[in-house]
């Protein structure tokens, strides 16, 4: 480790870290009060704009950030719509961090007892007074953790904005990497970094947490409307969609969005059990097993994805001598990072069966190893099922990132047929990467619908 190296690019890494505070700051603010306002409209029923949040928020939370990005900053300018690399970064994480925040307050205003709306209706307060001294007062303290949790989340997607030039910490990491190789150097700088920002945020979350629908019915109708049309275009050798069709090229995407799932899956395969393990050693009496346990799970969720990708990727062949393919870095990288989230989610599963049960289970005689089996696990599965598939969708979005790794995944091959096309359809970036969107929403969007499926039927079982 040079720190002379370290010394000479601090202030670099200081201008980008007032980059990344400033654009997650922003994108923080805009996305609280834009999905404020969603879940507002979506618990009041207002219509045509509880629609409207409704399909922003399925769209958004079911398709990857990178690919908002490439659609807003690569494809919108071949139809004549130019914005900058900052304004397209905050507006799509302003957007998809809205998404989230909708659901973590409609969460909060969910938790409500009904007796008190229908108190307050039958005190004759209107809708602004029922929003103003009965649903915010108690929703947004129930939605804190929850709040935290996406201000985390949209912090470490800031390492995204790298792909469209933002001058972010991860983008500049990038660079002086490329420009003087000191790899280790630089990553240590990146992490460091994020380190100080998210850790604070963290620790808010963890005190807060208490250690310390359905799209729109009209959007059927919409498709069939605009659906004809699109197939229309796509017959026209004119128009960038014809890309999609034209010789292998369908094919090709598929295989790409195929090499996604399957990475994605074999980090589910290798993470989830794992996961479940280490969840069940984080509910043990050994403090310091729970604390190692905890700080692996920090770890996790002060880097983001990215540059957790970066540092396999890069550290792992140097340091070990060591030829990995992207594809192994990939599910190494995610399989660690799906473990640390099953921890978390298998031990809160885990510490939600009642004590009364385990004093019972005690006083037949079992041990900790029979309790875990016969008591622990059949009451908390139905809670980490839910959870699991949420996470499976959190993966397979974040596949969208193989590209910076040289992975061919269906990002690759899209920029690979835009790339060959580009002369003859200068429009084809906006069609391959509304292709792309709409391909990782037919694969997330059930997913996610499954996933609320059986929350509510848990809820629904642990109620009566």
């Amino acid at each position: 480790m040079d720190w002379s190296v370290i010394a000479e690019s601090l202030p670099l890494f200081g201008r980008a870290f007032v980059v990344t505070l400033r654009l997650s700051a922003i994108s923080i603010v805009l996305a609280t009060v834009l999905g404020l306002v969603m879940a507002l409209f979506r618990e009041y029923r207002v219509p045509v704009l509880s629609q409207i949040s409704a399909a922003v928020e399925e769209l958004f939370r079911n398709t990857p950030l990178l690919i908002q990005l490439f659609f807003m900053y690569y494809g919108l300018p071949s139809i004549g719509v130019r914005l900058s690399a900052e304004l397209c970064a905050v507006l799509g994480m302003s957007i998809l961090g809205a998404a989230y925040m909708s659901g973590a307050f409609r969460g909060g205003f969910g938790g409500i007892p009904h007796v008190q709306t229908e108190s307050a209706r039958a005190l004759g307060l209107s809708v602004p007074q029922m929003i103003r001294y009965v649903t915010l007062p108690q929703g947004l303290t129930r939605s804190v953790p929850a709040i935290a949790a996406n201000a985390i989340f949209i912090v470490k997607e800031t390492s995204v904005f790298t792909v469209i030039a933002v001058p972010e910490l991860t983008n500049t990491a990038r660079d002086l990497i490329g420009m003087y190789y000191h790899t280790n150097e630089y990553l240590l700088e990146l992490v460091v970094a994020y380190a100080i920002i998210l850790i604070p945020l963290s620790l808010v979350l963890t005190c807060w947490k208490g250690e310390c629908a359905v799209l729109p019915s009209v959007l059927p109708d919409v498709l069939s409307d605009v659906l004809p049309d699109v197939l229309s275009l796509a017959g026209s050798t004119g128009s960038g969609i014809s890309v999609l069709v034209a010789g292998d090229n369908l094919t090709r995407l598929l295989g790409g969005l195929w090499t996604s799932i399957s990475i994605a899956g074999l980090a589910l395969l290798v993470g989830v059990p794992l996961g479940v393990v280490l969840g069940a050693l984080r509910i043990m009496p050994n403090r310091l097993v729970r604390a190692v346990l905890k700080v692996y799970l920090e770890c996790f969720r002060i880097i983001p994805t990215l540059v957790l990708l970066f540092l396999a990727y890069y550290i792992l062949p140097a340091e070990f001598n060591a030829q990995v393919s992207g594809p192994t870095v990939a599910v190494v990288a995610f399989g660690l990072w799906v473990s640390a989230e099953t921890s978390d989610t298998v031990r809160g599963a885990l510490a939600s069966v009642p004590d009364h049960q385990i004093d019972a289970g005690k006083a037949l005689g079992m041990n900790g190893l029979q309790l875990l089996w016969h008591v622990r696990l059949p009451q908390s599965i139905n809670l980490m099922i839910p959870a699991t598939i949420n996470l499976a969708t959190r993966v397979i979005k974040t596949t969208s990132l193989l590209l910076l790794i040289s992975v061919i995944d269906v990002v690759t091959v899209g920029q690979q047929i835009m790339e060959a096309n580009r002369m003859t359809h200068p429009d084809a970036a906006f069609w391959v990467y509304g292709f792309i969107f709409l391909l990782y929403f037919i694969v997330c969007w059930p997913l996610a619908k499954l996933a609320q499926s059986l929350e509510r039927r848990a809820k629904e079982r642990n109620n009566g």
